[in-house]
């Protein structure tokens, strides 16, 4: 099935190019798009492997149609087909994925982040088929988490038939960031065709798929340690600044004659189109995404309203734009009230902004507020690894400003273009450093690792992903392709990969890509010991369980045990589609006190480690006998609480 699948998506790719007449680079991050957003209305129904049908149907549908065309027509798609997969960007597209899935193939979830939620909602998609029933979601501490990235991970799961696959999730995950970065290879196509010496060709299809590979390295790194969405948002946020710049021409283009027309209308559709895919995809990649979907949108709604003729057309057209975002992500966030999904962080959020601040230990703010500038101005975004050149975050946004006078000064932008530009990349990078600075202040205030700037500096690294690499995106994107020269003295391709060599973190380019090999068994050994022979023992016992639609276990434990949060992510990831929440009892539990914690819990089940055997007397109001080491099902009715046996399989939580 795996070659249907990937039949599939390469011909809903070839379908667009040949439609728009584009190169297969600029339609690959749309078939993407477009992939991710039908797995999100399947995963509603728990229909994700009807997938497959869908394949199927549009790979019976294209060979159907092409038996059909006559000889002329048939060789003429043929010679569309054979120019479009064998131009020099699209080969460099395909091995830079094809390169991503490959090496990364093997991983395993290590990060802590991943173990929380990237890598156990992925399980959890992946053995429901879907989006979890009502308060069975596994990773519960993140349950309005958007599934976007996760989804895309899935498919790549599913492609291998027999069992979960961790390195295929990771090969997922680098597919969905490097495929946004193939439309920087748009003007590859002409760049060799000044120069056909094979060797010439080749070097430079080598080089650019590297650069590519280590571009977001330039100052985000986290992403080839684990699977956030940070850089997922960054560069679909980037490539819908870049989609704009290229717009500019075609939205502006003569319609004299009716040639001339109907291809600026096929631009003008494929124009609305992408940027629409791109920004409702970019809102169901983290929570946040919304906020990056607005700053992108006042700069899309900006570049295609400067100088436009109809107004009151192109503003119809934004608004049609705007819709879709505002459809998928508010879409999931009814979901997530309906079915109780609710983050801690949003649940903090909320409470804060009702009042209930945080109580913080003297001195803790100065030493967040020092932390913090220190950070922000003194250290280079690059923690650790290497670099030839590192900066600072305050070092980077002063760039910014110099690379949008230098593009100026080379009439790459014009003045208008160039005075937005001046306020729009300060006035977002302020607002999103004002609000990375206020989150350090209020939800992570209690998280003793970024009093010191050795932690805040990893944060804003991180955190500021969307921003710092969605700005280069950019710049670089304006400077490839507006820029005359291609192979003269300075071309554009050997600018950035000069660019890329001296500020990408080549340590971690290699430790991600190649060198996590290494220590693959001591990463197993490393996980496996996390788990105590009891929790093995639980984790046996809901191996064995029918999960239906989700269930959610209240996973009982000593109290000096329970309070053992780093062991308990990795039995929650390991348990993973069920969804467990800990709980802790002791000599001071009563009664009332398991009973309050199996009505927060909305638990399910119940299962309790061995502990003092005087413990179990805290059980007798709510069953005959109680044992250790069982499952129980809960029984609420009327507020009166029944635990009931359950057998080693049962069916899922109605």
């Amino acid at each position: 099935m795996a070659v249907v699948l990937l039949a599939a998506f390469l011909m809903i790719a070839c379908l667009l190019a040949l439609r728009f007449e584009k190169q297969l680079t600029a339609v690959l991050p749309l078939a993407t798009c477009i992939l991710i957003l039908i797995l999100y209305v399947l995963a509603f129904f728990r229909r994700l492997s009807w997938i497959d049908y869908f394949s199927t149907a549009i790979v019976v549908g294209a060979v159907l149609r092409v038996l059909f065309l006559s000889g002329e027509k048939k060789k003429k798609l043929f010679a569309q087909l054979r120019e479009l997969f064998f131009a020099p960007s699209a080969i460099a597209a395909m091995v830079l994925l094809t390169g991503a899935v490959l090496l990364t193939g093997n991983k395993i979830a290590t990060w802590w982040d991943d173990l929380n939620f990237w890598a156990t909602d992925v399980k959890a998609l992946y053995a429901l088929d879907g989006f979890a029933a009502k308060y069975t979601n596994a990773a519960s501490e993140f349950g309005d988490y958007p599934p976007g990235i996760q989804l895309l991970k899935w498919w790549f799961v599913h492609l291998k038939p027999d069992g979960f696959s961790e390195g295929l999730m990771f090969a997922g995950y680098y597919f969905g960031v490097f495929v946004f970065l193939t439309p920087l290879l748009s003007r590859l196509d002409e760049a060799l065709q000044t120069d056909r010496r094979t060797v010439k060709q080749l070097f430079w299809t080598v080089v650019l798929v590297v650069c590519l590979a280590a571009f977001p390295s330039m100052t985000e790194t986290f992403y080839l340690g684990g699977m956030c969405a940070d850089l997922v948002m960054a560069v679909i946020y980037g490539v819908i600044l870049m989609s704009c710049l290229e717009d500019r021409a075609v939205l502006g283009a003569d319609t004299a004659t009716a040639d001339i027309a109907d291809a600026a209308s096929r631009s003008r559709t494929f124009s609305n189109l992408r940027i629409a895919l791109y920004l409702g995809v970019l809102v169901l990649v983290k929570s946040v995404g919304f906020l990056w979907a607005a700053f992108a949108l006042v700069f899309v709604w900006f570049w295609r309203l400067h100088g436009a003729v109809d107004k009151k057309k192109e503003i119809r057209q934004l608004l049609c734009i705007t819709a879709l975002p505002a459809v998928s992500g508010g879409s999931w966030m009814l979901f997530c009230l309906l079915m109780k999904r609710v983050a801690k962080l949003t649940g903090a959020a909320v409470s804060m902004a009702s009042g209930n601040l945080p109580i913080l230990l003297e001195g803790t703010v100065q030493k967040l507020l020092h932390a913090y500038a220190e950070a922000f101005a003194a250290r280079a975004l690059h923690r650790d690894g290497f670099s030839w050149i590192g900066v600072s975050a305050l070092a980077l946004f002063v760039i910014f400003l110099i690379g949008i006078a230098w593009l100026y000064r080379r009439k790459l932008l014009t003045k208008t273009e160039r005075n937005f530009l001046f306020v729009y990349v300060p006035l977002t990078g302020i607002v999103f450093y004002g609000i990375n600075l206020v989150s350090h202040l209020t939800i992570f205030a209690t998280e003793t690792q970024y009093l010191e700037a050795t932690g805040m500096i990893a944060s804003i690294e991180r955190y500021s992903a969307p921003f710092t690499v969605g700005t280069l995106y950019l710049l670089f994107g304006i400077f490839l392709e507006r820029s005359p020269r291609l192979w003269g003295k300075i071309s554009p391709y050997a600018a950035l990969a000069a660019a890329v060599l001296l500020c990408a973190n080549w340590g971690a380019v290699y430790d991600g890509m190649i060198g996590y090999r290494q220590r693959l068994d001591d990463d197993l050994q490393a996980r496996s010991n996390m788990i105590t022979e009891a929790s093995e023992e639980f984790l046996e016992k809901m191996s064995k369980q029918d999960v239906g639609s989700g269930i959610r276990v209240l996973y009982l434990k000593n109290v000096q045990d329970a309070a053992q949060w780093v062991r308990n992510t990795y039995i929650s990831f390991e348990a993973s589609p069920v969804s467990v929440l800990f709980g802790g009892i002791g000599e001071d539990t009563t009664s009332g006190q398991v009973w309050e914690l199996v009505q927060a819990s909305h638990a399910g089940y119940l299962y309790a480690d061995e502990t003092d055997e005087a413990l179990k007397e805290l059980f007798a109001p709510y069953t005959e006998e109680f044992a250790w080491k069982t499952l129980y099902r809960i029984q609420m009715n009327d507020g009166t609480l029944t635990l009931e046996r359950a057998e080693e399989s049962r069916q899922g939580q109605p």
